[in-house]
């Protein structure tokens, strides 16, 4: 496959990606649309007309409806609305429906039916997480597509180049695991939202079908916050082991050589164990914590509840979860930047025995 065609291919494919992730957030803003827990009014319709959507279109994947229906409101006045599409289907009667109308205004109020308010608080988090996906392809298709149009034919030359394939070969266990947890962690927070709300919508007040998940957690943080500075943090730890992984890279390729380019100051031997002591310290507390979690699962009540299904219980034990995955995370990747030197450079020593030397210095890419 030629260059230009290859370009191409990879353009098509970034472009088809943000195609699907454009649907999959359309989808997931259908199927989660809810106002809060805590309704205005409360009534029930009937359906008396509607136009269908789908299986692929605007809203998503699947067939939807947009109707429009009769409403009788429990104080007893009547109207005739339309309903966004996902939340009834032809010939429905009797449903029950709520409103909830924001603090702007009836002009921007959500309207829907009332079987379930579980959504509500991953609404707006799945909204953004999925935007900053659909954001990220965005952005690499437009790269694609100018680079078809537009490819690179200079040359540059780098200071201690590495190929794919040497990248490849180095890991940086710690900070690709926790990337992995961050994201864990959002998407673990968003969906133990769900089995706190999943009762239907009350006029003026909501009660929670679980209320010993909110007993049980540690910490109560805002979905929403935790997907903004969880991906944030993760697009950062991301970037930092790139920039680690293309350095141990060249340690490995390079040796002593790379390691002599600069004077910076070694940290003074005495400190290391400071540093090994304070690591293990660490993530003891961290599975100490977790242990404390999980008492306080068993504390408030959820081990007590016989028809507690499989969800309510990882919802009460999220933190416990969460805290014991990061402790175990941190212990089992426990490597100083002493140890993970000595390792590359004797990786390094291997490598040039076998080959009989390793050119390095400067090359063209």
């Amino acid at each position: 496959m030629t260059n230009p065609t290859r370009r191409l291919v990879k353009a098509l494919a970034w472009c088809l990606a943000l195609v699907l992730g454009l649907l999959a957030w359309s989808t997931v803003s259908r199927v989660t649309y809810g106002g809060d827990p805590e309704a205005d009014r409360l009534g029930v319709a009937t359906v008396t007309g509607c136009a269908e959507h789908g299986p692929i279109g605007l809203h998503g994947f699947g067939t939807s409806y947009t109707c429009q229906a009769d409403v009788r409101w429990s104080d007893g006045e009547t109207e005739h609305a339309e309903f966004p599409a996902g939340q009834l289907e032809p010939g429905e009667r009797d449903v029950p429906i709520y409103l909830d109308t924001s603090e702007s205004g009836r002009a921007d109020t959500t309207l829907g039916r009332n079987d379930t308010a579980k959504y509500s608080a991953v609404r707006l988090p799945a909204v953004i997480g999925l935007g900053f996906l659909v954001v990220a392809l965005a952005l690499g298709a437009g790269v694609a597509l100018y680079r078809v149009f537009r490819p690179e034919t200079r040359t540059e030359t780098k200071e201690w180049p590495v190929t794919r394939a040497e990248l490849k070969a180095v890991r940086v266990p710690r900070l690709q695991l926790l990337v992995a947890w961050l994201v864990f962690a959002v998407v673990y927070t968003v969906l133990a939202t769900i089995p706190r709300y999943d009762a239907p919508r009350g006029e003026g007040a909501f009660t929670s079908p679980w209320p010993q998940i909110e007993r049980a957690l540690l910490a109560d943080p805002p979905a929403t916050g935790v997907v903004i500075i969880g991906l944030i943090l993760a697009a950062l730890v991301w970037a930092i082991s790139s920039s680690v992984r293309t350095d141990a890279a060249r340690v490995r390729k390079y040796g002593p050589e790379f390691l002599a380019r600069d004077q910076r100051k070694k940290p003074v031997a005495a400190e290391r164990p400071k540093r090994d002591t304070a690591g293990l310290v660490f993530g003891l507390l961290l599975l100490a914590a977790a242990v404390w979690g999980t008492i306080r699962v068993i504390s408030t009540g959820t081990a007590g509840s016989a028809d507690a299904p499989l969800t309510v219980w990882l919802a009460s034990a999220r933190d416990a979860v969460l805290l014991a995955c990061l402790g175990a995370l941190w212990l089992a990747t426990a490597e100083t930047s002493h140890q993970r030197i000595a390792r590359l450079l004797a990786e390094h020593a291997g490598q040039r025995s076998e080959s009989g030397g390793t050119g390095g210095g400067t090359a063209t890419s």
